[in-house]
């Protein structure tokens, strides 16, 4: 029997699955973040060889007929994972992480996907093949909505507090408790570059009502809004012919998130269809495996997929 691997990742976590062609997935693996922006290329290389390695498992590595690494800024780590998987070249392809994504909500060719994970970006495919994305632009410039976005402005916000600039807020003491340090002046030797990790302490503060926290939920549900607006424009299709879904760790921060942002595409988009992801992206990056290796996607497969993705053994 032959069988597909599927990695995908971002800043945060990279997750694989081994499954067969026929859409039956075997084993799940879970490990750190691999997007080389946000941990280094070093980490990266580790993280996403681990987890190829642990859905293998005894699985004799001939009987592996493809192997998608989805994750943004991995192509510069190419020749290391191959090097250190050893594997044939060929067995590997790598791609960032807007088709995983795009397929994995969709398990369809056309419509929009917007991603709020570590990062953001959002992206439509058109009837015809028009691609369109918008964001994807990395930390440093600013990938807005996104979990690295909201932690920053969360220690944005904790400063001005400090600095009698802004309203007191509930994430100075959150933030405080998370660093492990007793004044706000020790933040300045705390705070990695990596902030994504306090997203969910502004969810929290947002769901006990403090206000900064709540302003900052709904700025980030706007800014992917506009993202998704600024794609279904620029393609010409607000129709109900498209789906539009909300995908990352970010469109579970729950309704003070979600209607923010399906209200805001609502004013200017009222015809699209506004959906719910069928499924998580390192499904997305199998069903790329699955094109590559000229394995049609079947209802049937798809199928397969809903029923075995989550009870594939865990590694």
């Amino acid at each position: 029997m032959k069988y597909l691997i599927a990695v995908d990742g971002g800043g945060t976590k990279t997750e694989a699955i081994l499954a067969t062609c026929c859409g039956n997935v075997l084993r799940t693996a879970v490990t750190t973040g691999s997007n080389p922006l946000f941990v280094g290329e070093d980490k990266a290389v580790q993280a996403v060889t681990g987890s190829v390695m642990m859905v293998l498992g005894d699985t004799d590595p001939k009987d592996i007929c493809g192997i998608v690494i989805a994750v943004p800024g991995i192509r510069r780590c190419r020749d290391r994972i191959v090097h250190e998987l050893g594997l044939l070249p060929g067995v590997i392809s790598f791609h960032s992480d807007d088709f995983s994504v795009f397929f994995g909500a969709l398990a369809k060719d056309h419509g929009v996907v917007t991603l709020a994970g570590t990062g953001s970006f959002a992206m439509g495919i058109s009837l015809t093949g028009q691609r369109v994305t918008v964001g994807g632009w990395g930390p440093v410039i600013g990938d807005t909505g996104s979990g690295h976005w909201i932690g920053t402005k969360a220690l944005e916000a904790v400063a001005r507090e400090f600095d009698q600039l802004g309203p007191k807020t509930a994430l100075t003491e959150k933030l405080l408790r998370s660093y492990r340090v007793e004044k706000v002046q020790q933040l300045r030797s705390s705070v990695a570059p990596g902030v994504a990790h306090l997203a969910p302490l502004v969810k929290e503060a947002a769901e006990e009502g403090d206000d900064v926290a709540l302003y900052i939920v709904r700025s980030a549900a706007s800014g992917l809004a506009e993202m998704a607006v600024a794609v279904i424009e620029r393609l010409g299709i607000d129709d109900e012919l498209y789906d539009l879904a909300l995908v990352g760790g970010i469109s579970k921060f729950g309704e003070s998130l979600v209607r923010v942002f399906e209200e805001d595409v609502r004013r200017s988009c009222q015809e699209i269809n506004i959906v719910r992801p069928r499924f998580q992206p390192v499904i997305g990056a199998l069903l790329i495996a699955m094109r590559e290796a000229g394995i049609p996607w079947t209802e049937e497969t798809l199928g397969n997929l809903e029923a075995s993705y989550r009870g594939g053994k865990q590694c």
